[in-house]
């Protein structure tokens, strides 16, 4: 005879909802429904050529992984800065955010010479 216990669907959506990656994936699915309801192409991808006649994929969804992969960066960043750190380490991001604030200054107050 075998000692395994038979798992009800109480018992396996309970341990679903238990799971800590439950939440955020959830949300995502939800989010991507709503986007292909409300706008359809947002999923579409096509092949198009820039200014140089090289091929590039362009769309909405590769425009959202375009600009998210720098926070990506930086975030992948502030996680290694803080596992070696062995605990949090807010002065990485204190000095993202000053970066970011001095050259929001110096876009809005600088003049383009060329004009």
């Amino acid at each position: 005879m075998s000692n395994t216990k038979k798992m009800s669907i109480s018992d396996i959506f309970g341990k679903l909802f238990r799971n800590q990656i439950f939440v955020p994936i959830a949300a995502m699915l939800i989010l991507l429904i709503f986007n292909l309801i409300a706008d359809p192409s947002f999923f579409r991808i096509t092949l198009g050529y820039n200014s140089a006649g090289n091929p590039v994929l362009s769309g909405y969804l590769m425009t959202v992984l375009d600009c998210g992969s720098e926070l990506a960066i930086l975030a992948i960043g502030m996680t290694l800065v803080t596992a070696a750190s062995g605990g949090q380490d807010i002065s990485v991001g204190a000095g993202i955010a000053i970066a970011g604030s001095a050259l929001g200054y110096y876009a809005v107050t600088t003049q383009d010479l060329r004009h």
